[in-house]
């Protein structure tokens, strides 16, 4: 005799984590082959995406639908549906598939620009016209609360959201939410070319910006300019990283918004050389900083 399957609502609480962030995350439990019960966990968001509880009740309901649902396939999952699949799946903290920061951009581009717009779409009804047409209309405001503007999206941001809308459909493709050839974000044109021609330093502008420094931020212009770094490459330095004698510097973690963690890429994972002019910039800040 078949047993009915029991429908669940979890439990939804507050989780701070290592780095100071604090996060919705479901409780719930699950039967296993063996008939006994495991407790398993999904992330919802951070308080950040969802302030109240309410808001993050509302954004928990499709993964409810989900752990309910025992053949998603079978039904029309929306794209909210497939997202929090998708969160729970690939970018959770233990995954080592992909770096942190690239696991938080997917998630700030699903909550706040895909899911507020396609979240309680059928992921069959997302059509690539609709989708392009969406693109081109994304504002952002820029400035001050006394004096903000609006102006159209950066052409490079709007194509990441493509790219992120893009990465859900193949995980949906993956996962057999949608049949294999339905992916309409790859028919989705988007451009990533500026709109203007960033403004680079010329030599005399770094000079004069260095001269008229002082020793942290000297040092900070030498390793920058002097090597290229990433900005988050950088900031995860420390002075253990940094070898005086043999004037090398190893570059082997990242801080991006407060998460230390591994470089972008691992070619990023280098010994880099230093100049004495390097050194001596470096030298100067230990002495005050050591």
């Amino acid at each position: 005799m078949s047993s009915r399957q029991r429908n669940q609502q979890g439990s939804l609480i507050k989780v701070r984590r290592a780095d100071g962030r604090v996060e919705w995350v479901l409780r719930y439990r699950v039967t296993l082959p063996d008939g006994s019960r495991s407790q398993r966990q999904t992330v919802i968001g951070t308080t950040r995406e969802y302030p109240t509880e309410s808001q993050a009740q509302k954004a928990a309901h499709q993964a409810r639908v989900m752990i309910n649902n025992k053949a998603p396939a079978a039904k029309r999952p929306t794209v909210e549906l497939v997202a929090s699949h998708f969160k729970e799946t690939e970018l959770r903290e233990d995954s080592a598939r992909r770096s942190w920061s690239t696991k938080q951009k997917h998630r700030d581009l699903l909550n706040f620009h895909i899911l507020p717009r396609w979240g309680t779409t059928y992921m069959t009804d997302v059509k690539a016209v609709d989708v392009e047409t969406w693109l081109g209309t994304l504002l952002v405001t820029k400035g001050s609360k006394k004096k903000s503007r609006t102006e159209p999206m950066a052409n490079p941001t709007k194509q990441t959201i493509r790219n992120t809308f893009a990465t859900l459909f193949t995980h949906a493709q993956r996962y057999e939410f949608v049949p294999p050839d339905c992916n309409p974000i790859k028919l989705v044109r988007q451009t990533g070319k500026r709109s203007r021609v960033p403004d680079i330093l010329t030599p005399g502008e770094i000079h004069a910006l260095w001269h008229s420094s002082g020793k942290r931020e000297r040092a900070a212009i030498a390793i920058e300019f002097g090597n290229g770094l990433r900005i988050s490459e950088a900031i995860g330095l420390k002075w253990s990283d940094i070898d005086f004698e043999n004037e090398t510097v190893s570059v082997n973690k990242s801080v991006v918004k407060g998460h230390v963690g591994n470089t972008k890429t691992e070619a990023s994972m280098k010994l880099v050389p230093l100049h004495p002019y390097q050194i001596e910039d470096l030298n100067a800040w230990r002495a005050v900083a050591p």
